[in-house]
């Protein structure tokens, strides 16, 4: 599956990293979000004359990530899923590799992922992978849930997953800026991720890269999707820990933001504190960050 808004500088690499693949038993889902550039027009001739494309359309009104994936999602019908956005691509054996790791794992396991390569707008490699970035080196926990509360370590792009265990957890949430932890969470929770060891795809940093742009909204999802956890007493700690964390940044990178998350948010969540907070607030005395 692919989603695709203005790559019209990378797509060709995508395109032609899904079509080179080793393993040919896939159908490819495209589905342009409105490009104003030449995207869609490259993928079409690209892709025009492989009988592996099973659905192809752009979008006549930009929409979220995450609805776009639903929508992709809802017209797939193979036993697993692999999603890339069109400025990333596959290395050649990825699919390969990753089919036959799901043979050799019990039925346990719903996610099958890799590492990847950092690659800037001329596929110049960084010195770290995606994994080795986010990890700081650290071992990765047999506890995934745990590893994902921690902080976001998965690349999208090499991530391979069950079908059926999507639909289980009820797609993806429509409400938020992007897709993927939100989703690595739900799943964890009921089936198991297997780590293969190996760089499959890549994953380019541009200055429109979706992480450089959420701002404000990137924050406040990040807060709502902890929040969906917090009655899981084995990590409520760790859950709190992150709320606290996230709720300060959006407080240093903008408090006007702040004030109205935590008056249409927090005010349900810590009725106490916020309600505090939103008293101070009325009588203009600025309340310090909450710790």
């Amino acid at each position: 599956m692919v989603i695709s808004m203005n790559h019209a500088n990378y797509i060709s690499d995508c395109i032609k990293s899904i079509l080179s693949q080793d393993y040919q038993n896939i159908e490819i889902l495209y589905l342009d979000n409105c490009s104003k550039d030449s995207s869609y027009e490259i993928a079409t001739d690209l892709l025009k004359n492989s009988d592996k494309v099973a659905f192809m359309e752009k979008r006549q009104m930009p929409v979220g990530v995450c609805e776009n994936l639903n929508y992709v999602l809802r017209r797939a019908k193979g036993t697993y899923c692999a999603l890339i956005s069109s400025d990333d691509y596959m290395l050649q054996e990825r699919i390969k590799q990753q089919v036959e790791a799901f043979k050799q794992l019990s039925e346990e396991y719903g996610v099958v992922f890799s590492d990847a390569l950092l690659v800037d707008e001329n596929n110049h490699k960084q010195s770290q992978t995606f994994i080795e970035k986010l990890k700081n080196n650290t071992e990765i926990k047999n506890d995934t849930f745990q590893s994902l509360l921690e902080g976001n370590f998965i690349p999208a792009m090499s991530t391979m997953i069950k079908f059926d265990l999507i639909k289980q957890v009820g797609y993806y949430d429509e409400t938020l800026i992007y897709e993927d932890f939100d989703m690595w969470l739900k799943l964890a929770k009921i089936s198991k991720f297997y780590y293969l060891h190996k760089v499959l795809a890549a994953y380019r940093i541009t200055p429109s890269s979706l992480e450089k742009k959420m701002g404000e909204k990137g924050l406040t999802d990040k807060i709502d999707i902890y929040y969906k956890h917090l009655s899981n007493n084995s990590y409520r700690s760790i859950i709190l820990d992150k709320i606290r964390i996230y709720t300060n940044d959006l407080y240093s990178y903008n408090y006007p933001s702040f004030l109205s998350y935590a008056r249409r948010v927090l005010l349900i969540k810590f009725s106490l504190k916020t309600l505090l907070f939103v008293i101070l607030e009325s009588l203009r005395i600025k309340m310090f960050k909450i710790k």
